[in-house]
């Protein structure tokens, strides 16, 4: 696919294979808000970029994943602020003083010292006992249960589930146990296609709202993260992605393929 007017917009200091990948996929250059230029009816597929260049203006061209719906997104405060109550959430507070009663009453508390950040960099995972820092954002632990990656495109969904690193990969990353806490690639945590399916219905609420939540933020495409109890039949939304990792023939095939018809639309 080639389109002359068509450009893929990251951050100045990004390089990711994702933008490589639609670089390639699409044949269109890479812009940054320092080096795009202004061009009547441009399309601009945005990659996790949160800044607009200084010209920014909607009616000249169009925007995938505009620069204000990725700061909607990548600030956890707004997130949740935008989604309430749009969808199911975890419990959050901006007070100490509410998240200390939550440890009063036996609940772990995740302190968030920053609030746009990514791979649980400023989170720190507080026990009843322990000491609370301070911290602009607190969750409450949600239950224990599956945690599943919903990409977004339009309405277009894939799902893909986060389960525990094989032995070897643990042994290989020095790792005794994943993390149950704390979910992701340094903790222990893999995404993957085979996935621990809920009933039907109950899957059909959860794409719902992983479209919901992408839709609500402003976005046109993403990846939200969902943890669900199946014993008690629960979801939240933990944070929807807008710049999603495309790390296997999947993922990148799926967005892809749904962007190019994005795009058309």
């Amino acid at each position: 696919m080639r389109d002359s007017m068509l450009r893929i917009y990251r951050r100045s200091n990004s390089r990711h294979f994702a933008t490589g990948l639609m670089r390639r996929e699409f044949r269109a250059p890479i812009r940054t808000p320092d080096s795009v230029r202004q061009k009547y009816g441009a399309i601009l597929i945005n990659y996790g970029c949160s800044t607009a260049p200084s010209w920014d203006n909607p009616i000249a061209y169009r925007w995938i994943n505009h620069p204000d719906a990725v700061n909607r997104a990548a600030n956890k405060i707004l997130t949740f602020k935008t989604l309430a109550p749009a969808v199911n959430l975890p419990e959050w507070t901006t007070s100490k003083e509410t998240a200390q009663q939550w440890l009063a009453n036996g609940h772990i508390v995740y302190a968030r010292t920053k609030i746009r950040s990514s791979s649980a960099r400023g989170l720190i995972v507080v026990e009843p006992g322990q000491v609370l820092p301070n911290a602009p954002l607190y969750t409450k632990r949600f239950r224990t249960g599956r945690e599943y990656r919903i990409h977004v495109v339009d309405t277009a969904c894939l799902v893909v589930q986060k389960r525990p690193m094989s032995r070897e990969k643990l042994d290989l990353a020095g790792l005794e146990r994943a993390d149950s806490k704390v979910r992701n690639i340094h903790t222990g945590w893999v995404y993957s296609s085979e996935i621990d399916k809920p009933p039907a219905p109950t899957l059909n609420i959860l794409r719902s709202a992983a479209v919901a939540a992408t839709k609500k933020l402003g976005l046109d495409y993403g990846a939200a993260d969902i943890m669900y109890s199946p014993k008690w039949d629960e979801y939240v939304v933990l944070e929807v992605n807008s710049a999603p990792v495309m790390s296997n023939t999947l993922t990148q095939s799926f967005y892809i393929n749904e962007l190019k018809q994005l795009i058309k639309g």
